[in-house]
């Protein structure tokens, strides 16, 4: 045998071991995932090489919601969870990625908000708050208001007791500017 049929053969050899093990590890991963925790080498081989589950009960506990309420012409509409809706969106039409990336701005503006600006009466007048203004304005109401109120808050699951807690984060009314 010459040596490029050689070197061909040694490769392919190779990429079926290499296969077969990464087939065995998936597997044992997959099928086992509690016992796979306690072995070092299937907890990195399922951290950086598998892909999925992204999302599992033991993991997705917290869901931050922004409730946003505003005024026109006089009256107040109710809050809603435009974030949400755009999420539920984006499930019933997986194709439309766009609207994921709509759900994560203003919630990472809420996010930035609630971490580093003081609340009180500056608060309406702080760049995050004025992007999140903005933001809401023309992706979700569609129009300028005259004021806009927005409640940033958490729900927590608690797996234990199979219930639900509320933590409000912020809650902030902006009159005309």
């Amino acid at each position: 045998m010459n040596r490029p049929e050689q070197t061909k053969r040694v490769i392919a050899i190779a990429i079926v071991i290499s296969l077969t093990i990464h087939i065995m590890l998936a597997c044992t991963a997959l099928l086992f995932p509690l016992a796979s925790r306690s072995n070092r080498l299937l907890t990195v081989y399922q951290r950086y090489v598998l892909s999925g589950p992204y999302f599992t009960d033991e993991t997705v506990r917290t869901s931050h919601h922004l409730y946003v309420g505003y005024k026109s012409g006089g009256k107040w509409a109710g809050k809603k969870d435009y974030a949400q809706q755009d999420f539920e969106d984006y499930c019933k039409a997986p194709w439309r990625y766009g609207k994921l990336h709509l759900r994560r701005y203003p919630l990472y503006l809420a996010r930035r908000l609630a971490q580093h600006d003081q609340p009180g009466e500056g608060l309406c007048t702080s760049p995050s708050l004025m992007a999140l203004r903005k933001f809401s304005e023309g992706q979700w109401i569609g129009q300028r208001v005259d004021s806009i109120s927005f409640l940033y808050s958490t729900r927590t699951y608690d797996v234990q007791s199979s219930s639900y807690s509320i933590d409000t984060i912020f809650s902030v009314k902006c009159n005309a500017r």
